[in-house]
């Protein structure tokens, strides 16, 4: 969104919440040996198997990897190098505003692919960027807890899953006409 909307020629401020789990993860498109990219080879089954998981059948492999310390070590060393491709250059401006509050293995969030080498570049170098929680909305106006206030004329939401909506009480999401429980609409 951030990305296509400089593109366009918009001057756009990315508000990254303070009270989240931080910008999103990004892998290079390239995957490792025969697969396309990154999520296709976190999606094979031997992936899977590198996250502990109730849901997943207990095998000789995953006690091994998550319930000995040889397997906890290989296990933490793929996971290590996974978060390390996933930073941020380190040559970009305000670097530390993009890196995500937990590793790549807590994160709950989505992540995506580079998929423009001038991503990083172009978004460092045209984007105003806000590392805060949103206050209120006004008309034309967004107010941040850290007390600043960027002029807008649209506001783009890209928080995920509908309970990351948070952010907005539950009036102003229906003030708004944003998704909201519908045993909170008023009678009329």
């Amino acid at each position: 969104m951030v990305y296509a909307s400089v593109k366009v020629g918009k001057k756009v401020s990315w508000i990254i919440r303070e009270s989240g789990t931080g910008p999103a993860f990004f892998l290079f498109p390239k995957g490792k040996g025969p697969y396309k990219n990154a999520f296709e080879l976190g999606s094979i089954r031997a992936a899977s198997t590198l996250s502990p998981s109730f849901l997943g059948p207990r095998t000789w492999w995953t006690r091994f990897l998550h319930e000995s310390m040889l397997g906890r070590k290989i296990v933490e060393g793929i996971w290590a190098g996974a978060n390390k491709e996933a930073l941020p250059p380190q040559d970009i401006k305000h670097r530390e505003k993009f890196l995500p509050h937990t590793p790549i293995f807590y994160q709950s969030g989505t992540g995506g692919l580079l998929n423009h080498g001038d991503f990083w570049f172009t978004i460092t170098d045209s984007v105003d960027i806000y590392q805060s929680d949103l206050r209120e909305l006004d008309l034309g106006l967004v107010r941040l807890e850290s007390g600043e206030e960027i002029p807008t004329d649209v506001l783009l939401c890209g928080t995920g899953w509908l309970p990351s909506l948070d952010f907005f009480d539950t009036d102003l999401l229906i003030k708004l006409d944003l998704p909201h429980e519908i045993a909170h609409e008023p009678a009329e």
